[in-house]
């Protein structure tokens, strides 16, 4: 959706909010006109991923462990960023996109008949 971002920690920044909540809506097989998921769970989960994907990115930069095509220059900013997007995360992502993945999964489960049993299950002999 971005070809700038390349790596994981490009994608870390508060400006790539956007982005990632239109990769988890094509992931979770968003559509817009009907605005229902086809993995509404998905959805909902992806918000609790990137929060502990921020979590272990901010790791790695505290103990400064240089990984394999990974790099930044400066650490504050980088953990600036990250703590940036986690915050955005937190307090926007309900907004963006799990209200309405919670609201298809209850609508789902609303569609799914109730099976009641026979009559013949429940006399006793």
């Amino acid at each position: 959706m971005n070809r700038t971002i390349c790596t994981l920690f490009d994608a870390l920044k508060p400006e790539n909010f956007r982005h990632l909540v239109s990769a988890a809506k094509e992931i979770s097989g968003y559509n817009a006109e009907t605005k229902m998921f086809k993995a509404p769970s998905l959805a909902l989960h992806m918000g609790t991923n990137l929060k502990i994907l921020c979590d272990v990115a901010l790791k790695v930069v505290i103990e400064k462990r240089h990984l394999p095509n990974l790099r930044w220059e400066d650490d504050r900013e980088k953990k600036t960023e990250i703590k940036e997007l986690k915050k955005l995360i937190s307090g926007h992502w309900c907004n963006e996109l799990s209200s309405l993945a919670l609201k298809n999964l209850k609508e789902k489960h609303w569609e799914k008949p109730t099976e009641l049993p026979l009559t013949s299950d429940i006399l006793f002999n």
